[in-house]
């Protein structure tokens, strides 16, 4: 859910997401590149892509399945 400040808080990272009203949810798509090692994290609202970030693999926790 983006807060007041239009920010998310994921994996203790405070991340602004623009173009979405207060308090509503967002869908989150964690997208990883290990030849590059980086991870790209898409954010969608109302089946419209709003934002997008990369940051580095190492800069996440491994998830297992």
């Amino acid at each position: 859910m983006v807060n007041a400040y239009h920010k998310i808080s994921l994996f203790n990272k405070e991340i602004f997401i623009p173009k979405v009203p207060l308090r509503d949810y967002v869908e989150i798509f964690i997208v990883p590149d290990k030849k590059q090692g980086i991870i790209e994290l898409r954010f969608w609202w109302d089946n419209q892509l709003v934002h997008t970030l990369i940051y580095p693999i190492k800069d996440f926790p491994s998830v297992h399945f």
